[in-house]
């Protein structure tokens, strides 16, 4: 059902012409509120959209230094045992 439709056929079937204009004008407004309503439901989806990004971006440079801090334990502990291994008493500590 598009409202707009129904009152510029509503229009078509008038006789009296100020009737006429205004269901017009009428369904003219109705398409404005409409359109206004669709570029403000794209402006708040966009700009969820950008947070929601944003925070899955923040994660993933989160995580990622979360395993380049643990690589860097990993490493650490391997040089430690490799050179406990090869006779180093002080390599663990």
């Amino acid at each position: 059902m598009n409202p707009s439709q129904t009152l510029r056929e509503l229009a078509g079937i008038a006789t009296n012409p100020i009737i006429k204009e205004r269901l017009m004008q009428l369904a003219a407004e109705l398409e404005l509120q409409h359109l206004n309503q669709n570029n403000n439901w794209a402006v708040a989806l966009g700009m969820a959209q950008n947070t929601w990004e944003q925070g899955l971006d923040d994660l993933r440079r989160d995580v990622l230094a979360k395993i380049d801090a643990r690589d860097a334990e990993i490493i650490g502990r391997l040089d430690a045992l490799l050179a406990l291994m090869r006779g180093g008493s002080d390599a663990i500590g």
